[in-house]
């Protein structure tokens, strides 16, 4: 009998045949499936991925897909997020939203009440809803048994169109009471009427209207100091009254503000049968040109201590933190470009917003065009000999995929090509020099910056760009990954730099799951090396202000990653499995008697499941399975008595706080005859 180790590669490999992908020496192999795992780039050796736990008290409204963090000059934190139908931002423990508004009304008892509903009906003459967009009732108002404040959805369209409330009516009827407010001469007290408010003493009450009674001016948040029934309460402010009066918030009208329409979650094809260039639609239908409808995306740049944002095919709006996060929505730049339909980005040094794919006047996308704003004023597109806005259209390709402010220069990707975008001064300002053909980008959020690599998946391979020109990055798992993605949906795949282990991994749609992302692929950048996994997420920032890497999850949670060893407070379901190995040299049938572990338990008490798997041939169709056995830091050896020519381990755990990482466990070998 013999003991032998078995040196397990960093890396999964799926391209070679399974032999092949054991290696050619006794007792090596790498590993052909993963989950939730990666190599440590320090060893080499496969470990549990890093865990992840909740950073935002809620749930986004809609599918994230674009974040951004920053800090502003007082170094506070803001995360902004972007779905179809929101924008929000979240900083110290508060999830604020700042979707833009396109249109306000102040309107007089607008809302209708059925007897034992909570349906309301709202009439408003100046604007048409959308079935699924939002409003925002910004002043408390109380009507039939109903208060109704802050942002509900639009249940049945047109004008008048419903909402929902969280209440049920208590009779029909129509009618609308806004905050009564009432001081007196002399005192700094304003009591509230406003019924059925449900407020305590000492909660906090927000003005968000300005309000001005005698010589009082109500605007912000009041403590509470004392509630004197269900429909009045009192709070203090700042001035004395000069006389006895009272007014309604707003002058009683309830002030309705619509925010922009929802977008899309998925792309949508127009499928018409025949039409278009042969296989490059959904099975029967062609590539429509012109008809597919695009998912919403946002994308944003730091702008000072501020932020500009755009999403697919809009214009551009800007958001000034000095407005706070209470009702302070993001505004459109009305002299920038629109639509624009691949994204925006800042080239910080100059601080331009730099638009791809906008359009030349207002209402017109051009796909290939770049245009960028004056330096340091966004309001100014317009070249002139005393600025230095302009534009340039891109030679190569149909049209612009996205681009990025890269540690060395900016780059801008068509679905064909590569552009270096670098600042040249007036007259032209901006030189474009094309750096690499038939590596466009597959997806406006597929390229990442890691360190000095700027890393970005293609239509069918993965590239680096250093500073001297694109390479391909070999990729171990080509076959699992591009014959898995959901076409349709491309859209959808961004990447996920993360510094803290110096890998960067690719989000994508499976083909055989629902047009959500819910897989990954993941590439080790010390090492070389390649992983992929499960995991739905639909938006991800690298290490930020917040510190380690933050994502959104499928419901709509901020997840921040490197926190920890569990998925948000539940076990992780991580495993892996090495190629077939060769147990021995020779014609003979090996006997595998005891298997020694080798694994690192970094921390809390990990059990690890070990199943071996023998077969005699490489293409035995259904291989003998042995286990599984649980190993933990006292376990020793396992006794496993399996028969065969060759072996493979399946390793998996799911406990709750374990982290570990698997060395070159020893295995003990006897010939067993022959076949």
């Amino acid at each position: 009998m013999t003991t032998k180790p078995l040196l397990l590669k960093p890396g999964v490999e799926v391209q070679k045949t399974p032999t092949l992908a054991g290696e050619e020496a006794v007792g090596a192999a790498t590993w052909v499936s993963s989950n939730l795992i990666r190599f440590d780039h320090n060893s080499g050796l496969l470990q549990k991925y890093g865990g992840w736990a909740q950073l935002t008290p809620a749930a986004l409204v809609g599918t994230c897909r674009g974040m951004l963090s920053w800090d502003d000059f007082n170094s506070t934190n803001y995360l902004v997020m972007g779905t179809e139908q929101r924008l929000q931002v979240y900083s110290y423990g508060t999830l604020a939203d700042i979707t833009p508004i396109y249109a306000t009304s102040n309107l007089t008892a607008p809302y209708t009440t059925t007897g034992a509903s909570n349906t309301v009906t709202v009439t408003d003459a100046g604007n048409t809803t959308v079935t699924g967009d939002w409003i925002n009732i910004v002043n408390p108002i109380y009507v039939n048994g109903i208060s109704l404040q802050g942002f509900y959805q639009v249940v049945s369209a047109g004008n008048p169109y419903t909402i929902t409330a969280a209440q049920f009516a208590i009779a029909p009827g129509s009618g609308g009471t806004a905050a009564q407010f009432v001081v007196t001469n002399g005192s700094a007290n304003v009591t509230v009427n406003l019924t059925a408010h449900g407020f305590n003493q000492g909660d906090t009450y927000t003005v968000l209207i300005s309000t001005t009674v005698a010589n009082v001016t109500i605007l912000g948040s009041y403590t509470i100091t004392t509630v004197n029934s269900p429909d009045q309460f009192v709070f203090t402010q700042g001035t004395t009254a000069n006389a006895n009066t009272s007014g309604y918030e707003n002058s009683g009208k309830s002030r309705i503000e619509y925010l922009t329409s929802n977008g899309l979650t998925s792309l949508t094809v127009v499928q018409v049968y025949g039409s278009g260039n042969y296989s490059q639609g959904p099975y029967g239908y062609g590539l429509q040109s012109g008809s597919e409808v695009r998912p919403r995306q946002w994308f944003f740049g730091k702008w000072g201590q501020s932020i500009v944002a755009n999403f697919t095919n809009d214009g551009i709006y800007f958001w000034n933190v000095d407005g706070g996060l209470q009702h302070n929505p993001a505004t459109i730049i009305t002299q920038a470009p629109s639509p624009i339909s691949a994204g925006i980005f800042v080239a910080a040094e100059q601080q331009q917003i730099i638009a791809l794919a906008a359009g030349p006047s207002p209402g017109v996308a051009d796909p290939m065009l770049v245009r960028w704003c004056d330096v340091a004023d966004y309001t100014v597109w317009t070249a002139t000999s005393s600025n230095q806005a302009g534009s340039f259209r891109l030679p190569r390709g149909s049209r612009i995929m996205g681009g990025l402010s890269g540690p060395q220069q900016n780059l801008i990707w068509t679905d064909t090509s590569l552009y270096a975008m670098q600042y040249v001064g007036l007259p032209y300002v901006w030189g474009f020099t094309p750096i690499g053909q038939g590596c466009g980008l597959i997806s406006p959020r597929s390229a990442g910056v890691l360190g000095d690599m700027i890393a970005w998946m293609s239509q069918n391979n993965f590239y680096r760009y250093e500073g001297s020109r694109p390479e391909v990055i070999p990729c171990s798992v080509w076959d699992y990954v591009f014959t898995n993605i959901n076409r349709i949906q491309y859209d959808k795949i961004f990447s996920a730099p993360n510094t803290y282990a110096n890998e960067i991994a690719w989000f994508y749609p499976s083909a055989t799951g629902s047009g959500e992302v819910d897989s990954y692929v993941k590439f080790q950048k010390d090492l070389g090396v390649w992983d992929y996994g499960v995991l739905g997420r639909t938006a991800w920032i690298d290490q930020s202000a917040f510190g380690p890497p933050m994502s959104v999850d499928m419901t709509g949670l901020v997840q921040q990653h490197e926190t920890g060893n569990d998925a948000n407070g539940t076990p992780m379901n991580c495993w892996a499995q090495t190629a077939w190995f060769k147990i021995d040299d020779g014609d003979l049938m090996l006997f595998l008697e005891r298997m020694f572990p080798d694994f690192k338990m970094i921390s809390g008490n990990p059990t690890i499941q070990l199943t071996v798997y023998t077969k005699d041939f490489p293409n035995t169709a259904k291989p003998r399975t042995y286990g599984p056995f649980l190993v933990t830091s006292k376990t020793e050896l396992l006794v496993v008595r399996a028969r065969g020519r060759l072996a493979s381990l399946y390793i998996q755990s799911n406990d709750l706080g374990s982290m570990w990482r698997i060395g070159a466990p020893l295995y003990h070998v006897a010939p067993a005859g022959k076949i």
